[in-house]
Formats: C-alpha cells, sequence, structure tokens
C-alpha cells in the first residue's frame, strides 16, 4: 500500500513540474534549435530571454502589427546586433540597418521593422510586422 502512495506522489509531482515548466513553442522554421521561444503575436519572431511583451496592436489589411516589447538585462549598443544575428539564423535577409537603433527584415513575404530607444528600465524596442 505504501508503494502505491509513493508511486502516486511521484507521479503527482513529475505531472505538476512538467505544467509548470515554461512554454516553448515549436520553431515554425523547421531549424534544429529549439532554444528559441517565439511570438505568439508575430509569426517566426523569436522572443529573448529578458523581452517581455508591453502592448499588441494588430494589423489590418494592409496595415503594420505593432508590438511594443521591454528588453532587459541587455546592452543597448549591442541588442539589435545580436539579435540580427539570431534572426538571419532563423532564415531572415537584412533588408536595411542602422545599428543600434534599427533594423529591416524579411523572410518570405514577411516583413519586420525593429526600433529600439534606449529607457531606464532597459530597451523599448518597437516592431512593426507585416
Amino acid at each position: 500500500m505504501k508503494k502505491i502512495i509513493y508511486v502516486l506522489m511521484f507521479s503527482m509531482i513529475v505531472v505538476g513540474l512538467a505544467a509548470c515548466s515554461p512554454s516553448t513553442t515549436e520553431n515554425p522554421t523547421g531549424s534544429n534549435s529549439n532554444t528559441i521561444n517565439y511570438s505568439e503575436e508575430i509569426p517566426d519572431l523569436p522572443i529573448l530571454e529578458g523581452m517581455t511583451l508591453e502592448e499588441f496592436t494588430e494589423g489590418e489589411d494592409e496595415y503594420f502589427s505593432d508590438a511594443h516589447f521591454l528588453v532587459e538585462g541587455k546592452e543597448f549598443e549591442s541588442f539589435l546586433a545580436d539579435y540580427k544575428e539570431i534572426l538571419v539564423g532563423e532564415g531572415w535577409e537584412v533588408i536595411d540597418e542602422e545599428l543600434p537603433i534599427t533594423l529591416s527584415v524579411q523572410k518570405e513575404d514577411r516583413i519586420s521593422v525593429f526600433l529600439a530607444s534606449e529607457a531606464d528600465e532597459g530597451i523599448i524596442l518597437m516592431v512593426l510586422s507585416k
């Protein structure tokens, strides 16, 4: 009887830990990288540790979707350059860049523009995507 109780308790702990673990959206690019989380709001947009979505407006028809992120724990001067490396590794092509402030990329028929600004609380990252 004790063994059954121990097995049930162990099973509940394992299920509880699995349910509380952070979710990782499957990589839509099909690449071997499974350590990158992706935005639910903007497909194919990698979300890094320290990036928190603050505001999102869905674009309609020919208008861009607009997302505002707060990025904490990253250096402003190198953030977009580092993010560009991740995007290129995920299949994005750089269209234009004025680092460390702006970056424009394209992947298939999707275009994303990143505008970064330094703030007291971290980096404010505005993403326009269509």
